[in-house]
């Protein structure tokens, strides 16, 4: 049941989604429970509503994780994962942002020892199996039984355990590949921490992805909960579905309040080339990886709608690769802010190319 409030805070409405005995969309199982674990269902501001749902069909396809009406997966059915079908997805960690992304967990049919799943938008996001981050010597065994946290931009805190057989160091938060929290090495205050709750209620990322609050035990024996902040950096690089052969790369410095990026452009269409960067708050690439493939301009990686993007003169390209610093502004209200850059080369008598696009970098801003 929905229910929703007016602006004094009383009761305007009572909505029934689904209840017991109802045929959920796309089966003919009727339902018989619902998750009731504090991260089996989520809601954002838009009402939408991602849940999981058993039903009486038999108890190997009983299971499935909704976003209201639409079904994400079903036990006994595909997953991300080629070849691998659902096993369980029964207690799944669930997450939905105000833009309508979602994360979930569950269990694979197959291989023991890689059937624990992360999802993000219907993807692989991590799997049993998978190398560390940073620690590429080791793999995951297990992603804890405390929730997957999915901020509005698009940032994911999740628990990892690894397989170090020194015990005292194989545990982490993670926010993407971004290492957080590392059992036996992150330190409060100087004094390192001994372990981490990976249960429940250990840990929240905020819904801007700037701060972790997570619960740990320090070495001299405080227990509490700690606040995070997280260290800036160029999280990811999209080169698109139809790379132009044109580059952006971040060669220097790091995107942190008053720091500066060094920002190199090569692979010109000819020369010279005037060169641009263009910077936005919004990305177009999608669940592929692809952006938008424009005729004779190339493919479109950064949001251009207004108010974006900011168009910032890079220089000339004669046959050098062109270096611009990015001057990174101290406003505290940057922390945590994602911004998405694409280069461009521009040549007005190039007839065949006239606009050649780079690829894209997403930077995340700290302290």
């Amino acid at each position: 049941m929905k229910l929703t409030i007016d602006a004094s805070g009383g009761l305007a409405s009572e909505t029934v989604l689904f209840k017991e005995g109802d045929t959920l969309p796309g089966t003919t199982g009727l339902i018989t429970d619902f998750g009731t674990g504090p991260h089996n269902f989520d809601m954002n501001n838009a009402g939408s509503v991602m849940y999981f749902a058993d039903t009486n069909l038999a108890t190997t396809d009983d299971g499935f994780i909704y976003i209201d009406s639409i079904q994400l997966a079903a036990e006994n059915g595909p997953s991300p994962v080629v070849g691998r079908l659902w096993s369980s997805l029964s207690s799944p960690e669930l997450s939905l942002n105000n833009n309508g992304e979602f994360v979930y967990s569950g269990s694979l049919q197959g291989d023991s020892t890689t059937n624990l799943l992360i999802v993000k938008n219907n993807t692989n996001f991590r799997q049993e199996g998978d190398a560390v981050p940073s620690l590429p010597a080791f793999k995951f065994t297990s992603f804890g039984s405390g929730p997957i946290d999915l901020a509005d931009t698009g940032d994911v805190l999740w628990y990892g355990d690894w397989d170090d057989s020194a015990t005292d160091f194989d545990t982490g938060l993670f926010v993407n590949d971004e290492l957080i929290v590392q059992e036996g090495v992150s330190t409060v205050g100087g004094v390192i921490v001994d372990t981490l709750s990976g249960v429940q209620e250990g840990y929240f990322l905020s819904n801007d992805g700037r701060f972790v609050i997570f619960e740990a035990t320090l070495l001299d024996g405080t227990t509490g909960a700690f606040l995070a902040t997280r260290s800036g950096g160029i999280t990811a690089v999209t080169p698109g579905c139809a790379p132009s052969g044109a580059t952006l790369m971040a060669t220097g410095g790091a995107p942190t309040l008053g720091g500066s990026l060094q920002l190199t452009f090569d692979g010109p269409q000819s020369t010279p080339a005037i060169t641009y960067l263009g910077l936005s708050s919004g990305s177009w690439v999608d669940g592929s990886g692809c952006g938008l493939p424009v005729a004779g301009i190339g493919e479109i990686l950064i949001d251009i709608l207004p108010p974006n993007p900011i168009l910032i003169p890079a220089g000339v390209h004669s046959g050098a690769p062109v270096v611009l610093p990015a001057a990174v502004p101290t406003s505290i209200n940057l922390i945590g802010a994602t911004f998405y850059l694409q280069g461009m080369f521009i040549d007005p008598v190039n007839l065949v190319e006239p606009i050649r696009m780079t690829n894209g970098l997403t930077v995340f801003i700290g302290l």
